[in-house]
């Protein structure tokens, strides 16, 4: 049970739009803490935890014991080329079996005496908003020869297109930087004294991620920019460091379409006589417009791209509807543990395909083994 303190209170008054925010998080770990305890785990996660389930107890995903994707730009042997992943929580750690992304298990793929692998990405990121928080962090510790997959998209935030249209974000957005950071630091503090098991979950729950910046939608300066723009403008400042950018497509959303029936997400709500399962269609690309914009900065500054989306909706569609469903527990966005391996192995396939890029040199037999996918919209380096 958590206690309602004053100085909490005061906080909560200060910063009247994160109350329901803070709420929703304390509810989430309160029923974390009132689910028994399970034996102690033989193996431990990245942080030296035991792995965490939706329920809080260790997980019974086996890919959960084995450490994660190293996720701390400094750590790592600087004789060695770096690989960096850039994106939301499609592609982050983040808290639970039932959310956990692609990146996070990137890691099985590489021979990490060749080169370092670093998981950036972060829950509720966008492209103006990592810009602004993140990135810099990267472009500080790129040196020549690394590499960088830059994949946004799920939250918004930038203008339609691909064009120089900029637009500044409403006034009063949100806290600022010092406010999150003194509500995060208090609740934090509040979270180990009633229970310090529960600090594991603080540290990657995507509610709390989504506090690590400010909530106002706009890039440095506070203004945005169109989604091709980020697309150049992060691959412009890669390549000045003399390294690699690699463009990648969203990752698949568990949202369907038939024209003989109609869903739910995954869900049937109707249907008529001619329908059949095998003709069910995956969303593309968050179903809108994003691929066309992708595809004119990769052409217009010749960037090198894996269609994520595309061969992950491909292999959902061999898959079949129903078997895809069991890999999106919480929503129709996030993964399990199982569906973050799959977006992992097609994100490899996809960046085999790529002609003559060395990072692929970089893959131990478990990368090698995964098929190329068809060669996708690409140019040099």
């Amino acid at each position: 049970m958590f206690i309602y303190t004053p100085r909490l209170g005061i906080l909560f008054r200060t910063i009247p739009c994160l109350a329901f925010v803070l709420i929703a998080g304390l509810s989430s770990l309160a029923q974390a803490q009132q689910t028994p305890a399970a034996p102690a785990p033989a193996a431990t996660s990245a942080r030296g935890a035991a792995p965490r389930g939706r329920s809080g107890a260790e997980s019974s995903y086996p890919r959960e014991h084995i450490p994660f994707t190293n996720g701390d730009i400094a750590n790592v042997n600087p004789a060695l080329p770096t690989f960096f992943i850039a994106g939301d929580s499609t592609a982050a750690r983040n808290g639970n079996d039932i959310q956990r992304g692609w990146g996070a298990v990137l890691v099985d793929y590489f021979d990490t005496n060749k080169v370092n692998l670093v998981n950036y990405a972060q829950a509720g990121a966008s492209f103006p908003s990592f810009y602004s928080t993140r990135w810099p962090q990267i472009v500080a510790a790129l040196k020549p020869g690394d590499f960088v997959v830059i994949e946004f998209g799920h939250n918004g935030g930038h203008l339609p297109g691909n064009g120089e249209e900029t637009s500044a974000p409403p006034a009063a957005a949100g806290p600022t930087a010092e406010q999150i950071a003194v509500l995060n630091g208090a609740l934090q503090k509040l979270v180990e004294q009633q229970d310090p098991a529960t600090k594991d979950i603080f540290d990657g729950h995507p509610t709390f991620a989504l506090m690590s910046s400010p909530a106002a939608p706009g890039g440095r300066g506070g203004v945005n920019h169109t989604y091709g723009w980020y697309i150049r403008q992060y691959a412009k400042e890669v390549r000045a460091k003399g390294a690699t950018p690699i463009i990648s497509t969203t990752t698949v959303r568990n949202v369907w379409t038939n024209l003989n029936a109609k869903f739910n997400d995954s869900t049937i709500i109707s249907q008529n006589e001619n329908y059949n399962p095998k003709d069910d269609k995956v969303e593309r690309w968050l179903g809108g417009e994003m691929l066309g914009w992708t595809k004119q900065a990769v052409e217009q500054d010749h960037l090198l791209l894996v269609d994520h989306s595309a061969i992950t909706a491909q292999l959902y569609e061999t898959m079949g509807r129903e078997a895809v469903a069991k890999l999106f527990i919480q929503d129709h966005t996030h993964t399990t543990t199982d569906g973050a391996i799959i977006n992992a192995e097609t994100f490899i396939a996809g960046l085999k395909s790529l002609p003559n890029l060395p990072l692929n040199d970089f893959l131990n037999d478990k990368g090698k083994a995964i098929p190329t996918a068809s060669p996708t919209v690409s140019g040099a380096p």
